[in-house]
Protein backbone atom coordinates (compact mmCIF):
# COMPACT_ATOMS: atom_id res chain seq x y z
CA UNK A 1 0.00 0.00 0.00
CA UNK A 2 1.83 3.44 -1.31
CA UNK A 3 0.77 6.17 0.58
CA UNK A 4 1.23 9.87 -0.52
CA UNK A 5 1.00 12.84 2.13
CA UNK A 6 0.17 16.23 1.22
CA UNK A 7 0.92 18.56 3.95
CA UNK A 8 2.79 22.03 4.82
CA UNK A 9 6.49 21.62 5.00
CA UNK A 10 6.49 23.14 8.32
CA UNK A 11 4.57 20.33 9.89
CA UNK A 12 7.89 18.34 8.70
CA UNK A 13 10.22 20.26 10.90
CA UNK A 14 7.98 21.41 14.04
CA UNK A 15 6.98 20.36 16.93
CA UNK A 16 4.25 18.09 14.65
CA UNK A 17 7.12 16.19 13.30
CA UNK A 18 6.06 13.13 15.13
CA UNK A 19 2.77 12.53 13.60
CA UNK A 20 4.50 12.32 10.40
CA UNK A 21 7.86 9.89 11.56
CA UNK A 22 4.98 7.69 12.73
CA UNK A 23 3.44 7.43 9.78
CA UNK A 24 6.51 6.62 8.07
CA UNK A 25 7.29 3.77 10.63
CA UNK A 26 4.42 1.68 9.54
CA UNK A 27 3.54 2.84 6.28
CA UNK A 28 5.13 3.07 2.91
CA UNK A 29 4.90 6.78 2.73
CA UNK A 30 6.01 9.87 0.69
CA UNK A 31 5.69 13.22 2.36
CA UNK A 32 5.33 15.83 -0.16
CA UNK A 33 5.11 19.66 1.49
CA UNK A 34 4.05 22.29 0.49
CA UNK A 35 4.70 26.42 1.82
CA UNK A 36 1.18 28.18 3.40
CA UNK A 37 -0.80 29.48 0.49
CA UNK A 38 0.63 27.67 -2.42
CA UNK A 39 -0.90 24.64 -2.54
CA UNK A 40 -1.41 22.49 -5.82
CA UNK A 41 -4.69 22.97 -7.88
CA UNK A 42 -4.48 19.70 -9.67
CA UNK A 43 -3.34 16.13 -9.25
CA UNK A 44 -1.37 16.35 -12.46
CA UNK A 45 0.88 18.84 -10.95
CA UNK A 46 2.08 15.87 -8.12
CA UNK A 47 4.90 13.66 -9.12
CA UNK A 48 3.15 10.16 -10.62
CA UNK A 49 0.35 10.69 -8.37
CA UNK A 50 -1.38 7.72 -9.92
CA UNK A 51 1.02 5.19 -8.39
CA UNK A 52 -0.57 6.05 -4.97
CA UNK A 53 -2.89 3.78 -3.41
CA UNK A 54 -4.09 6.43 -0.90
CA UNK A 55 -3.59 10.17 -0.94
CA UNK A 56 -3.74 12.28 2.26
CA UNK A 57 -4.52 15.81 2.24
CA UNK A 58 -3.40 17.87 5.70
CA UNK A 59 -4.48 20.99 5.83
CA UNK A 60 -6.14 23.63 7.62
CA UNK A 61 -9.72 25.16 7.44
CA UNK A 62 -9.41 28.28 4.79
CA UNK A 63 -8.20 25.27 2.12
CA UNK A 64 -11.20 23.13 3.04
CA UNK A 65 -13.77 25.79 2.88
CA UNK A 66 -12.06 28.41 0.34
CA UNK A 67 -11.73 29.08 -3.55
CA UNK A 68 -8.78 28.12 -4.97
CA UNK A 69 -9.39 25.23 -6.75
CA UNK A 70 -8.83 21.59 -6.44
CA UNK A 71 -8.81 18.60 -9.56
CA UNK A 72 -8.76 14.85 -8.70
CA UNK A 73 -8.09 14.48 -12.15
CA UNK A 74 -9.70 10.99 -12.71
CA UNK A 75 -7.79 9.31 -9.63
CA UNK A 76 -9.11 5.98 -8.21
CA UNK A 77 -7.49 5.08 -5.24
CA UNK A 78 -8.52 6.01 -1.49
CA UNK A 79 -8.66 10.13 -1.31
CA UNK A 80 -8.27 10.99 2.61
CA UNK A 81 -8.23 14.31 4.48
CA UNK A 82 -6.57 14.68 7.52
CA UNK A 83 -8.76 16.76 9.53
CA UNK A 84 -6.92 17.44 13.18
CA UNK A 85 -9.41 20.35 13.61
CA UNK A 86 -12.56 19.48 12.55
CA UNK A 87 -13.85 19.65 15.57
CA UNK A 88 -14.11 23.32 15.32
CA UNK A 89 -17.53 22.13 13.08
CA UNK A 90 -18.68 21.06 16.68
CA UNK A 91 -17.11 23.18 19.57
CA UNK A 92 -17.23 26.70 19.62
CA UNK A 93 -13.89 26.14 21.78
CA UNK A 94 -12.22 28.93 19.25
CA UNK A 95 -15.29 30.68 18.52
CA UNK A 96 -18.79 29.73 16.56
CA UNK A 97 -18.04 31.10 13.07
CA UNK A 98 -16.98 27.64 11.68
CA UNK A 99 -19.81 25.62 13.50
CA UNK A 100 -21.15 22.98 10.72
CA UNK A 101 -19.01 24.07 7.88
CA UNK A 102 -16.58 21.08 8.28
CA UNK A 103 -18.64 18.41 6.07
CA UNK A 104 -19.86 20.71 3.06
CA UNK A 105 -15.91 21.39 2.45
CA UNK A 106 -14.98 17.69 2.85
CA UNK A 107 -17.79 16.78 0.49
CA UNK A 108 -17.18 19.39 -2.17
CA UNK A 109 -13.48 18.67 -1.93
CA UNK A 110 -14.02 15.22 -3.34
CA UNK A 111 -12.77 13.39 0.18
CA UNK A 112 -13.92 9.44 0.66
CA UNK A 113 -13.01 9.39 3.86
CA UNK A 114 -12.20 11.85 6.60
CA UNK A 115 -9.67 10.82 9.41
CA UNK A 116 -10.33 13.22 13.04
CA UNK A 117 -8.90 13.33 15.96
CA UNK A 118 -11.35 12.88 17.91
CA UNK A 119 -14.06 10.19 18.71
CA UNK A 120 -17.27 12.40 19.21
CA UNK A 121 -16.06 14.39 16.07
CA UNK A 122 -15.63 10.97 13.99
CA UNK A 123 -19.76 10.20 15.20
CA UNK A 124 -20.97 13.96 14.41
CA UNK A 125 -19.27 14.00 11.07
CA UNK A 126 -20.50 10.21 10.58
CA UNK A 127 -24.16 11.61 11.38
CA UNK A 128 -23.95 14.28 9.02
CA UNK A 129 -23.14 12.09 6.02
CA UNK A 130 -19.17 11.97 5.96
CA UNK A 131 -17.40 8.79 6.31
CA UNK A 132 -14.82 9.17 9.31
CA UNK A 133 -12.24 7.45 11.76
CA UNK A 134 -10.83 8.16 14.62
CA UNK A 135 -6.84 7.99 15.11
CA UNK A 136 -6.38 10.06 18.60
CA UNK A 137 -3.47 12.69 19.25
CA UNK A 138 -0.17 11.39 20.67
CA UNK A 139 3.30 12.88 21.61
CA UNK A 140 6.60 12.85 20.74
CA UNK A 141 7.88 10.00 22.91
CA UNK A 142 11.48 10.48 21.62
CA UNK A 143 11.56 14.14 22.70
CA UNK A 144 9.15 14.06 25.94
CA UNK A 145 9.96 11.83 28.70
CA UNK A 146 9.35 11.58 32.35
CA UNK A 147 12.52 13.09 34.23
CA UNK A 148 14.04 12.26 37.48
CA UNK A 149 14.49 15.95 38.85
CA UNK A 150 12.89 17.45 41.87
CA UNK A 151 9.78 19.30 41.42
CA UNK A 152 10.15 22.95 42.06
CA UNK A 153 5.86 23.95 41.78
CA UNK A 154 2.89 22.50 42.49
CA UNK A 155 0.47 23.01 39.01
CA UNK A 156 1.62 24.98 35.66
CA UNK A 157 0.37 25.74 32.26
CA UNK A 158 1.05 26.96 28.63
CA UNK A 159 -0.26 27.51 25.22
CA UNK A 160 -3.08 29.74 23.77
CA UNK A 161 -5.21 30.84 26.64
CA UNK A 162 -8.42 30.32 25.04
CA UNK A 163 -11.63 31.88 26.84
CA UNK A 164 -12.71 28.89 28.94
CA UNK A 165 -8.81 28.52 29.82
CA UNK A 166 -8.10 31.95 31.18
CA UNK A 167 -11.48 31.63 33.39
CA UNK A 168 -10.24 28.65 34.16
CA UNK A 169 -7.10 30.29 35.60
CA UNK A 170 -9.51 33.16 37.07
CA UNK A 171 -10.99 30.00 39.66
CA UNK A 172 -8.03 29.09 40.91
CA UNK A 173 -6.15 32.59 41.53
CA UNK A 174 -9.26 33.79 43.30
CA UNK A 175 -9.17 30.27 45.64
CA UNK A 176 -5.33 31.19 46.20
CA UNK A 177 -4.22 28.42 44.35
CA UNK A 178 -1.56 30.21 42.08
CA UNK A 179 -0.74 28.09 38.81
CA UNK A 180 2.56 29.51 37.09
CA UNK A 181 2.58 29.89 33.06
CA UNK A 182 5.61 28.98 30.82
CA UNK A 183 6.42 29.36 27.73
CA UNK A 184 9.31 27.21 25.85
CA UNK A 185 10.36 25.96 22.58
CA UNK A 186 9.13 21.85 21.61
CA UNK A 187 12.53 20.66 22.77
CA UNK A 188 12.56 22.25 25.84
CA UNK A 189 8.87 21.40 27.02
CA UNK A 190 9.73 17.83 28.66
CA UNK A 191 12.23 20.32 31.09
CA UNK A 192 9.73 22.97 31.51
CA UNK A 193 6.86 20.53 32.96
CA UNK A 194 9.38 18.62 34.81
CA UNK A 195 9.76 21.64 37.30
CA UNK A 196 6.24 20.46 38.25
CA UNK A 197 3.92 18.40 39.88
CA UNK A 198 0.94 18.97 37.86
CA UNK A 199 0.01 20.73 34.54
CA UNK A 200 -3.81 22.13 33.96
CA UNK A 201 -4.99 21.56 30.68
CA UNK A 202 -8.43 23.05 30.00
CA UNK A 203 -9.80 21.54 26.46
CA UNK A 204 -13.47 22.97 27.33
CA UNK A 205 -15.90 25.33 25.56
CA UNK A 206 -18.79 27.20 27.14
CA UNK A 207 -22.37 26.18 26.32
CA UNK A 208 -23.86 30.00 25.74
CA UNK A 209 -24.02 31.63 22.07
CA UNK A 210 -21.75 34.97 23.64
CA UNK A 211 -19.05 35.08 21.69
CA UNK A 212 -15.64 34.63 23.18
CA UNK A 213 -15.09 37.72 23.11
CA UNK A 214 -17.86 38.80 25.48
CA UNK A 215 -17.33 36.14 27.74
CA UNK A 216 -14.75 37.55 30.20
CA UNK A 217 -16.77 39.54 31.03
CA UNK A 218 -19.13 37.67 32.47
CA UNK A 219 -18.30 36.45 36.58
CA UNK A 220 -16.58 33.31 36.99
CA UNK A 221 -19.25 32.24 39.15
CA UNK A 222 -21.59 31.59 36.53
CA UNK A 223 -21.35 27.75 35.28
CA UNK A 224 -21.78 28.16 31.83
CA UNK A 225 -18.32 25.62 31.01
CA UNK A 226 -18.80 22.60 28.96
CA UNK A 227 -16.81 19.39 29.09
CA UNK A 228 -14.41 19.89 26.41
CA UNK A 229 -15.21 17.76 23.19
CA UNK A 230 -11.70 16.42 22.31
CA UNK A 231 -8.38 15.88 23.93
CA UNK A 232 -5.71 18.66 23.01
CA UNK A 233 -2.16 16.99 22.21
CA UNK A 234 -0.86 18.41 25.43
CA UNK A 235 -3.06 16.06 27.36
CA UNK A 236 -0.76 13.47 25.57
CA UNK A 237 2.55 16.04 26.20
CA UNK A 238 2.07 15.88 29.80
CA UNK A 239 1.90 12.73 30.80
CA UNK A 240 4.27 11.63 28.65
CA UNK A 241 6.18 14.11 30.80
CA UNK A 242 5.38 12.49 34.00
CA UNK A 243 3.46 15.75 34.60
CA UNK A 244 0.04 14.71 36.67
CA UNK A 245 -2.73 16.27 33.51
CA UNK A 246 -5.14 18.09 35.14
CA UNK A 247 -8.53 18.47 32.78
CA UNK A 248 -11.88 17.94 32.17
CA UNK A 249 -13.34 14.95 32.10
CA UNK A 250 -13.80 14.10 28.41
CA UNK A 251 -14.78 10.83 27.69
CA UNK A 252 -13.06 9.56 24.89
CA UNK A 253 -9.91 10.00 27.47
CA UNK A 254 -11.25 6.86 30.00
CA UNK A 255 -11.92 4.79 26.22
CA UNK A 256 -8.05 5.98 26.19
CA UNK A 257 -7.03 4.45 29.66
CA UNK A 258 -6.96 7.59 31.75
CA UNK A 259 -8.63 7.35 35.32
CA UNK A 260 -8.98 10.32 37.52
CA UNK A 261 -6.81 10.21 40.86
CA UNK A 262 -4.91 7.24 38.79
CA UNK A 263 -3.27 8.43 35.84
CA UNK A 264 -4.93 12.01 35.96
CA UNK A 265 -7.06 14.91 37.60
CA UNK A 266 -10.13 15.22 36.10
CA UNK A 267 -13.09 17.82 36.74
CA UNK A 268 -16.77 19.15 34.88
CA UNK A 269 -16.73 22.30 36.94
CA UNK A 270 -14.19 24.75 37.98
CA UNK A 271 -15.23 24.21 41.26
CA UNK A 272 -14.57 20.93 41.23
CA UNK A 273 -11.00 22.53 39.85
CA UNK A 274 -10.81 24.53 43.01
CA UNK A 275 -11.48 21.79 45.33
CA UNK A 276 -9.44 18.68 44.01
CA UNK A 277 -6.63 20.97 43.77
CA UNK A 278 -6.97 22.46 47.49
CA UNK A 279 -6.86 18.76 48.38
CA UNK A 280 -3.73 18.07 46.18
CA UNK A 281 -1.63 20.87 46.99
CA UNK A 282 -1.92 19.32 51.01
CA UNK A 283 -0.87 15.86 49.62
CA UNK A 284 1.43 16.21 46.84
CA UNK A 285 2.89 13.07 46.90
CA UNK A 286 -0.38 12.00 45.74
CA UNK A 287 0.18 14.18 42.31
CA UNK A 288 3.81 12.65 42.30
CA UNK A 289 2.44 9.08 41.62
CA UNK A 290 -0.63 10.30 38.81
CA UNK A 291 2.20 11.88 37.43
CA UNK A 292 4.22 8.87 37.22
CA UNK A 293 1.81 6.73 36.26
CA UNK A 294 0.85 9.11 33.34
CA UNK A 295 3.99 8.60 32.00
CA UNK A 296 3.71 4.83 31.78
CA UNK A 297 0.36 5.17 30.43
CA UNK A 298 1.44 7.50 27.52
CA UNK A 299 4.56 5.52 27.05
CA UNK A 300 3.10 2.18 26.59
CA UNK A 301 0.02 3.58 24.16
CA UNK A 302 0.22 7.08 23.33
CA UNK A 303 3.21 8.25 21.21
CA UNK A 304 3.26 9.17 17.41
CA UNK A 305 4.73 5.26 16.97
CA UNK A 306 1.37 4.16 17.96
CA UNK A 307 -0.79 5.91 16.14
CA UNK A 308 1.27 5.19 13.30
CA UNK A 309 0.19 1.59 13.70
CA UNK A 310 -3.43 2.54 14.24
CA UNK A 311 -3.13 4.69 10.55
CA UNK A 312 -1.89 0.99 9.09
CA UNK A 313 -5.36 -0.34 10.37
CA UNK A 314 -7.45 2.30 9.42
CA UNK A 315 -6.29 2.49 6.10
CA UNK A 316 -6.03 -1.08 5.48
CA UNK A 317 -9.88 -1.44 6.56
CA UNK A 318 -10.59 0.92 3.28
CA UNK A 319 -7.79 -0.30 0.70
CA UNK A 320 -8.32 -3.44 -1.08
CA UNK A 321 -4.90 -4.08 -3.11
Amino acid sequence: MRVLLIDRQWNATNHQRGIIEGMHAHLDLTFLGFEAGDWPTSLEQLPDPHSFDVIIWRSGYKWLVGDRPWDWGGYQGLKVFFGTDAVQSYSPIVGRKKLGTWPAGVHRRGFDLVITTGREVRDRLIADGVEAAWIPKGYDGDRIVARPDPHRGLICHYGTAYAARRRALESMRRAGIPVEGFRCTQPELAEHLGRYLACLVCNMHFATPLPNRLLSRLPVAIPIERVGMEPMIKNFEVAGAGCAPVCDAIPELYELGFRDGVNMVSYRRFSELVEKMRHYRQNPDELEHIGAAAAELARTRHTWHHRGAQWREVLERYVTL
